[in-house]
């Protein structure tokens, strides 16, 4: 059995769910762990909202591959250091884990569970039909229905999507915060392109959209008081996107199935690091 481990907000839960799907369709077995959500609190497990066919794992089936059998331990020795974690695992740990870097490939006969992020379309391009239908609300609430009928009756319809960085654990020193200026270049852009747009605004800080947003007349409206599943199908409804350095945004993009959609995105991704290999598909403008 393959163990593939969610962590993190809803894109790279997405992102996760993607690459065992990619194992699933290749005849692997497969399952879910969501171990660390116990203690994770930055985030919290939102896939299950979608009609996923991938199935959760049980803790009795996973505790072999965590430090002493204790998830409290593991994830704390984690968050303190990921190169204390992995050599402990080595030490303590005789059963397999696979990271992102790991270079063995032969996962026939093993019990593995595989530990990483995944970002990118190479694990979701040739299953691109089938992860849009998984990636639907079970359940869509009327009020939500109501703002999915606003943005399909917009003829052109922008989502904008600004995630703001917090500094809890450091966020905003790792992958830095957008500004107003690419905001108004990436309007400006689109604007080029796009006639009598209209925007649809999501965020995660109302008090930065106030203070920087400066969309002239009345073609915008910002949307709150949403999950955050709901929002990111109400992204991928717009005709195009303007998104932020997100895995969220660029899910909400990726999901977009109109032919001629313009996403633009920040270039880089990331403010302590180089951006992941083929993670911002080629015909998305990077500005």
């Amino acid at each position: 059995m393959n163990y593939i481990k969610l962590i993190g907000g809803l894109g790279n839960q997405l992102f996760q769910f993607a690459y065992a799907y990619n194992l699933h369709k290749k005849g692997k077995s497969v399952k879910l762990d969501i171990s660390e959500f116990t203690h994770y609190k930055l985030h919290k497990l939102s896939i299950q909202n979608f009609k996923i066919n991938l199935q959760f794992a049980k803790w009795e089936d996973v505790k072999k591959f965590y430090i002493f059998n204790n998830i409290f331990i593991t994830y704390h020795i984690k968050s303190f250091s990921k190169k204390l974690y992995i050599i402990l695992n080595y030490v303590f740990n005789k059963s397999l884990i696979k990271y992102e870097t790991s270079k063995f490939s032969n996962l026939k006969n093993l019990n593995c569970l595989h530990d990483g992020f995944w970002q990118g379309e190479r694990f979701l391009t040739q299953n691109r039909k089938e992860l849009i239908k998984q990636i639907q609300i079970k359940k869509t609430k009327l009020k939500h229905k109501k703002i999915l009928n606003e943005i399909s009756q917009r003829k052109n319809s922008i989502a904008i999507h600004i995630r703001i960085y917090s500094k809890f654990q450091n966020e905003h020193k790792y992958h830095g915060n957008i500004s107003s200026n690419y905001i108004n270049r990436a309007i400006k852009k689109m604007e080029s392109n796009v006639a009598n747009p209209f925007y649809f605004v999501f965020s995660n800080s109302g008090d930065w959209v106030s203070k920087n947003l400066k969309i002239k007349g009345t073609n915008f409206k910002i949307i709150t008081g949403f999950k955050d599943y709901e929002d990111l199908i109400s992204i991928s409804r717009c005709k195009h996107q303007i998104i932020s350095n997100s895995t969220f945004g660029w899910w909400g993009a990726w999901l977009n199935q109109n032919k001629y959609k313009i996403v633009i995105t920040p270039k880089n991704w990331f403010l302590a690091k180089k951006n992941p290999s083929n993670l911002l598909p080629k015909k998305w403008t990077k500005i």
